[in-house]
């Protein structure tokens, strides 16, 4: 009974999660990637930030990160910002999602527009996406959560 409740206790708590939908692109051709939320009822948050990184061997300019459908229906907006780091290992983005007081359903909250580069040779690229954070609204009261990172591909032909 003791190790029963010592599970339960350490066990992580339902939260919200992304999801990277995963793509596929022909070198030196663009493609979409599409990231999801998933939300227990009750706890749809009302505004959003995470960092993705996509690789070395993917382009996307700021403005080629889009709000999805969950997203725009809550009338959020998505706004995002190049990391920059004196040796880059991949091309990064701040962003947040916020706007008003309607939660966030599930469903596809932004998308990548991306360009694989030419010179790519065909293979599996990682995408992913962490310090999530969750802004959750309980009566007047906002809560902040921690999101769990999430991890996707991208897979060049």
């Amino acid at each position: 009974m003791r190790f029963l409740a010592t599970l339960v206790l350490c066990s992580p708590l339902v939260a919200q999660t992304f999801q990277i939908v995963p793509s596929t692109a022909p070198r030196g051709g663009t493609g979409s990637l599409l990231i999801t939320l998933i939300s227990p009822a009750g706890k749809e948050p009302v505004a959003m930030q995470w960092k993705i990184m996509l690789g070395t061997e993917v382009t996307a300019a700021v403005e080629d990160i889009k709000a999805g459908d969950a997203a725009t229906t809550a009338d959020k907006a998505v706004v995002c910002a190049a990391v920059t780091k004196p040796v880059q290992e991949s091309l990064t983005y701040n962003c947040i999602l916020a706007g008003g007081v309607k939660p966030i359903a599930n469903g596809t909250i932004f998308l990548v527009k991306y360009k694989v580069k030419q010179k790519t040779i065909p293979q599996t690229l990682a995408v992913r996406i962490s310090d999530g954070i969750a802004v959750l609204q309980h009566s007047d009261q906002l809560q902040k959560t921690n999101m769990a990172p999430a991890e996707g591909t991208i897979t060049a032909r």
